[in-house]
C-alpha cells in the first residue's frame, strides 16, 4: 500500500524514536518536497527522518500540479499539507498520514484514509509490533514532549 506522510506525524514519531513504525507497517512512505524542506529546518526528530531517507524507505517526490497545490493553500495551513493530499492522487496513495484536522477533512473528502500519530500507534498495537504498554508510553511521551498532543488528549478525554 502506498502512503503519503506530512511533517506532523514524521516529527511526532522521530522525536519519541518511533519513525521505525512507519517502515514496519508500509514498507516505504512517500513524503512531499515541501515536508522534506520542513524537515530540514531542524524540527526535532530531523536527524532520523534524514536518515530515513538515506536508507531509502522514506521517499522524497515531486509534486506535478503545482496549480491544484495552489488551490488547496487557500483551505490549509501550509504547503506540506497541500503537497500531501496532491501527491495522495498523483501516486495513487492509499492513505495520507497527518495530524492536521483541515488536512484530514480535506482528503477524506478528496476520498483517501487518513491517519494520524495515535491511529498508527493502535495500529502498531493491534499488528503485534507494539505492545500495549509501549503505545501507552509512546503516547505518554508525546505529551510530555508536546503541547499539540496535551491539547488533543484534554479535548477527547482518552483513558
Amino acid at each position: 500500500m502506498v502512503v503519503v506522510s506530512d511533517t506532523t506525524v514524521l516529527i511526532a514519531l522521530g522525536r519519541i524514536g518511533l519513525l521505525w513504525l512507519l517502515e514496519r507497517l508500509w514498507g516505504s512512505v512517500i513524503i512531499p518536497e515541501a515536508v522534506y524542506q520542513e524537515v530540514l529546518k531542524g524540527l526535532h526528530g530531523s536527524r532520523e527522518i534524514t536518515e530515513a531517507v538515506n536508507l531509502g524507505w522514506l521517499q522524497i517526490k515531486s509534486v506535478n500540479n503545482q496549480k491544484m497545490v495552489r488551490l488547496l493553500q487557500g483551505d490549509l495551513r501550509g504547503r506540506g499539507e497541500c503537497e500531501c493530499i496532491v501527491l495522495a492522487e498523483e501516486t495513487g496513495a492509499k492513505a495520507i498520514l497527518t495530524d492536521d484536522k483541515k488536512a484530514r477533512k480535506v482528503a477524506l473528502s478528496a476520498g483517501v484514509e487518513v491517519a494520524g500519530t495515535l491511529g498508527l500507534l493502535v495500529r502498531a498495537t493491534k499488528e503485534g509490533i507494539l505492545t500495549k504498554q509501549e503505545a501507552i508510553d509512546a503516547v505518554e511521551s508525546l505529551i510530555r514532549q508536546t503541547s499539540a498532543f496535551r491539547k488533543l488528549l484534554s479535548r477527547k478525554q482518552l483513558s
